[in-house]
C-alpha cells in the first residue's frame, strides 16, 4: 500500500514539475486588446514576525506579441537587507515546449531609481531576455524576505491596460498574533469580482478569467477600475521603527513623531533667511514671499536612503545644498515657514493623473508625493514646492481632486484638496484664416490658457 501511495505521489509531482503551457489552451476572449495573457499570478506572503515578512511570488505569463516584452520582463525590486532566493525562471514555445532555463546568476543587478533620483537604496535584479519567436511564455518563481511589515501590497488582478488573466491567488497567512486588517473593494464597473477564503490565520483570495482592458484615451486608473483588496496590519516596523495604525489618529501622531520630528530642526543660517526676506503685509503675502524665495534656490531630486523614501532631509541639508525631493523640499519649506510664525501642514498624497484617494476607513501606509497647506483667515494655501515655476498657490491636475493625509502633533486628518472647474482650467483659441487668390493662407490666432495647469510664476 505504501508503494502505491508513493508511486501515486511521484505520478502528481510529475505532472505538477512537468506543467507545460501551450497557447492552444488560451480562451479566445482572453487573447481580445490582450499582448500578454496571465496565466497564473500565485503570491503566498507569511508574516512571521512584527519585522520579518517572507513573499513566495510564482508568475507564467505568456507574450502574444511585441508589445508585450515589456509587460512580461522578470524583475524583482529590493532593498539593502532584503533576502532574494529560489529564483527560477523557465521559458516555453507556443506548444509548451521548454526553451530555456535560467537562475538567479543570469540576472543583472541595478539601481532601481526614477528620473531625477539623486541616490537611492532601491535596487532591481532583471533579466535580459530576447525572444526569437512569438508567442511564448515565461514561468517566473522567486521568494523575497522583507524587514519592512507596513507596506502589504494590494490584491488587484493586473495593473496595466493590454493584460488578461487566467488565474491569480494571493494567500496571506499571519503568524504574529497581530490583527491583521483587510478590505475589499469591489470594482465600480462591476468588471469582476474576488473570491474570499477566510480560515482566521490564513486568508485566500483569487481571481479567474479576468479579460483585458483596452488602452484608449482618457482612461481612468486601471485601480478605477477593477477590484482590489487591501491589507494592512495594526502594529507594523519600518525600517526598525515600530508603531501602531489602527487609526488615521494613532498612525498620524507615530509619522509626526518619528518620522517629521526628528528633521523638524532650525538652524541659525535659515533663521538669517527668514530675517532677511522683511517679511509684511497679510499672511497670503508673506506665505508667497518665502514660497518664491523657496523657489529660486532650490530644485528637484530624489532621495531615498534608508528610510528616505519616507523621511525628509534636514532642512539644513536643503538650505546648504539647493536640492531636495518632495519631502525635503515640502520640510524646508515648512521651516522657513515656522520661523516666520506661520503654522503650515506636511501633507502626503497620491500624485496620480487619475485621482487616487485614501480610504478614511481604512488606514493603510501610502501615498507617493508630498505638498503643504497653510490655513489662513480666507482659505487654505496649498504649495507644490518641486517646481521652480509653478505659480503659487496652485496645484496641478495630478494632486487636485482627491484627499490627502494632512500631519498633525495629534494624529492625521483627511482633507481634500481643491477641485477647478472646468471654467477655471481651459483653453481657449480664435483663429482668423484667410485663404488667399494664389492658394496661399495667412491669418493671426489668439491663444489663451488658464487654470489650474499653468506652470508659469
Amino acid at each position: 500500500m505504501m508503494k502505491i501511495l508513493m508511486v501515486g505521489a511521484l505520478s502528481v509531482a510529475s505532472l505538477y514539475y512537468a506543467q507545460s503551457y501551450p497557447v492552444s489552451t488560451i480562451p479566445e476572449n482572453l487573447k481580445k486588446n490582450a499582448d500578454i495573457v496571465v496565466r497564473k499570478d500565485f503570491t503566498t506572503v507569511q508574516i512571521n514576525k512584527i519585522d520579518e515578512i517572507k513573499y513566495q511570488n510564482t508568475t507564467v505569463t505568456t507574450v502574444l506579441n511585441k508589445d508585450g516584452d515589456s509587460k512580461a520582463v522578470a524583475y524583482i525590486p529590493y532593498e539593502k537587507g532584503d533576502n532574494i532566493s529560489d529564483v527560477k525562471v523557465n521559458v516555453y514555445d507556443e506548444s509548451g515546449k521548454k526553451l530555456k532555463s535560467f537562475s538567479k546568476s543570469d540576472f543583472g543587478d541595478f539601481a532601481n531609481n526614477q528620473q531625477g533620483t539623486f541616490y537611492s537604496d532601491s535596487r532591481v535584479l532583471i533579466l535580459s531576455y530576447t525572444p526569437i519567436q512569438y508567442p511564448y511564455t515565461i514561468e517566473f518563481s522567486y521568494q523575497i524576505t522583507d524587514e519592512n511589515t507596513v507596506f502589504i501590497p494590494d490584491f488587484i488582478p493586473f495593473s496595466d491596460t493590454n493584460i488578461s488573466l487566467e488565474e491569480s491567488q494571493f494567500k496571506i497567512i499571519n503568524n504574529t498574533g497581530i490583527e491583521l486588517r483587510t478590505k475589499t473593494y469591489p470594482s465600480q464597473y462591476n468588471y469582476t469580482s474576488v473570491t474570499e477564503n477566510d480560515n482566521g490565520v490564513e486568508k485566500t483570495y483569487s481571481y479567474k478569467n479576468v479579460p483585458a482592458i483596452d488602452d484608449i484615451a482618457l482612461l481612468p486608473d486601471i485601480v478605477k477600475i477593477l477590484p482590489k483588496v487591501s491589507f494592512s496590519l495594526t502594529k507594523f516596523n519600518l525600517e526598525g521603527k515600530q508603531g501602531t495604525i489602527n487609526t488615521w489618529k494613532d498612525f498620524g501622531s507615530w509619522y509626526y513623531n518619528s518620522i517629521l520630528q526628528p528633521v523638524s530642526v532650525s538652524t541659525p543660517a535659515i533663521k538669517a533667511e527668514v530675517a532677511a526676506l522683511n517679511l509684511q503685509g497679510s499672511t497670503e503675502e508673506k506665505v508667497k514671499k518665502i514660497f518664491q524665495y523657496m523657489q529660486s534656490k532650490t530644485r528637484y531630486i530624489f532621495v531615498a536612503l534608508g528610510i528616505g523614501g519616507w523621511q525628509p532631509m534636514l532642512p539644513d541639508e536643503v538650505q546648504k545644498k539647493g536640492y531636495g525631493d518632495c519631502k525635503g523640499l515640502s520640510n524646508y519649506m515648512k521651516t522657513l515657514l515656522d520661523e516666520a510664525g506661520i503654522p503650515s501642514y506636511y501633507c502626503k498624497v497620491y500624485s496620480d493623473s487619475s485621482p487616487v484617494s485614501f480610504d478614511p476607513d481604512f488606514p493603510k501606509m501610502g501615498g507617493n508625493h508630498i505638498i503643504l497647506m497653510v490655513p489662513t483667515e480666507k482659505g487654505n494655501i496649498w504649495l507644490e514646492n518641486t517646481s521652480q515655476q509653478i505659480a503659487f498657490n496652485h496645484l496641478g491636475y495630478t494632486t487636485t481632486d482627491r484627499n490627502v493625509l494632512l500631519v498633525k502633533k495629534d494624529g492625521i486628518e483627511v482633507i481634500n484638496t481643491p477641485v477647478y472647474t472646468a471654467e477655471q482650467n481651459k483653453e481657449k483659441q480664435n483663429l482668423t484664416i484667410k485663404l488667399n487668390e494664389d492658394n496661399s493662407i495667412s491669418g493671426q490666432g489668439d491663444l489663451n490658457i488658464q487654470g489650474v495647469n499653468m506652470i508659469l510664476a
